[in-house]
C-alpha cells in the first residue's frame, strides 16, 4: 500500500502540468455564459437539455452525465456573482497546490461518483433518485469545498464580505447543512451526502484531521527532561554537552536558493518536469533557472 501511494503521488508530481488548466474557472466562465442566455430564453429549453435526468440518460442521452455541472446556481444574481467569484478563486487555489492533472481527476472522479450513485438510487428507487438529480450540482460544489477546507483550512474568508471565517470551520457549517438534508431527503437519496464526501475522504485521507479545532488536534510527544540527583537529594541540572542540534526535517527545499518550506511556510515550491530527476524550486525560480540534464 505505502509502494502504491508513493508511486502515485510521484506520477501525479512528474505530470502535474498535464490535463485541463484552469478547468474551474472555465466552467465559471460557461456558468455566466449560460445564466445570461437561460434568463433570455423563456422557453427554458436549454435548461431541460442540460439538465441531469435519470430517466432521459437511460434512453442514451449521455451528455448529460457531465453537462449538468455547466448549469448555474437559481438565486439572485448577486449570489450567483459570488458563487462564481469564489469559484475562480477555489479552482486556482487547488490546481496551484495539487497539480493541474491531480486536481482533474479528482473533479471528474466525483462528478461520475455522483452521477453513477444517483443512477443507481434511481433504478432501485425512482422518486429518490430524482430527488438526488437535483441535489447534484449542489453536492458536487460540496466535494470542492471540503477538499479546500482540507487543504487551506487556516484561509479565512469573509461571509457577505463582512464576517470572516477560517475555511475548516466553514467546512463545519456544511458538514451541518448536509447533514440536514439527509434527514430531510426521500428514501435512498439520503445516502448522497456520504458519497459527496468520500472523494474527500479518498484523496486527503491523511490530511483531514486538519479540519479539527486546534485543541483536538493531536500535539507532538516531547520527552521529559532528565535530571541528575546528587548524593545530598537534591537534583541538578545536566551538564551541557556541545552536541548537534537535530534539525527538523523539511518537505520541500528549493534548488537554487535554499529556502525550505520550514523557513517560507507561504512560500510555494514545485517540480520542474523539465529537470531530470526530482528537483523542487521556488516560485521565484522554478521559471528561471538553468535545466538540470544529468543527474550526476
Amino acid at each position: 500500500m505505502k509502494n502504491l501511494k508513493r508511486n502515485t503521488a510521484r506520477f501525479f508530481e512528474r505530470n502535474r502540468n498535464k490535463g485541463i488548466p484552469k478547468l474551474l474557472t472555465i466552467l465559471a466562465i460557461a456558468r455566466v455564459v449560460l445564466f445570461i442566455v437561460i434568463n433570455m430564453d423563456q422557453s427554458r429549453l436549454l435548461y431541460s437539455l442540460l439538465v441531469f435526468d435519470p430517466e432521459k440518460i437511460m434512453h442514451w442521452q449521455l451528455w448529460r452525465l457531465i453537462s449538468f455541472v455547466l448549469l448555474p446556481d437559481s438565486g439572485s444574481i448577486i449570489g450567483f456573482l459570488l458563487s462564481v467569484i469564489f469559484y475562480i478563486f477555489l479552482g486556482r487555489m487547488l490546481e496551484s497546490s495539487l497539480g493541474t492533472l491531480r486536481f482533474n481527476v479528482y473533479f471528474f472522479f466525483s462528478v461520475l461518483l455522483l452521477d453513477a450513485v444517483t443512477l443507481l438510487i434511481y433504478a432501485i428507487e425512482p422518486v429518490a433518485g430524482f430527488a438526488c438529480s437535483y441535489a447534484l450540482p449542489l453536492m458536487l460544489d460540496y466535494s470542492l469545498l471540503f477538499a479546500f477546507a482540507v487543504r487551506f483550512g487556516e484561509t479565512s474568508v469573509y461571509l457577505f464580505f463582512i464576517l470572516p471565517l477560517k475555511m475548516k470551520y466553514l467546512a463545519w457549517i456544511d458538514l451541518f447543512m448536509l447533514i440536514m438534508y439527509a434527514v430531510s431527503a426521500p428514501g435512498l437519496a439520503k445516502l448522497l451526502p456520504l458519497f459527496a464526501l468520500l472523494p474527500c475522504v479518498l484523496f486527503f485521507f491523511s490530511e483531514l484531521p486538519a479540519l479539527l479545532p486546534s485543541f483536538m488536534q493531536r500535539k507532538p510527544y516531547r520527552t521529559p527532561r532528565r535530571q541528575v540527583i546528587d548524593s545530598t537529594g537534591y537534583s541538578e541540572r545536566p551538564a551541557k554537552k556541545a552536541a548537534k542540534k537535530e534539525i527538523p526535517l523539511y518537505h520541500q527545499k528549493c534548488t537554487i536558493c535554499g529556502r525550505t518550506d520550514l523557513d517560507s511556510p507561504d512560500l510555494e515550491f514545485r517540480y520542474c518536469s523539465k529537470c531530470r530527476g526530482y528537483h523542487c524550486y521556488c516560485m521565484d525560480h522554478i521559471s528561471n533557472h538553468p535545466h538540470i540534464l544529468d543527474e550526476e
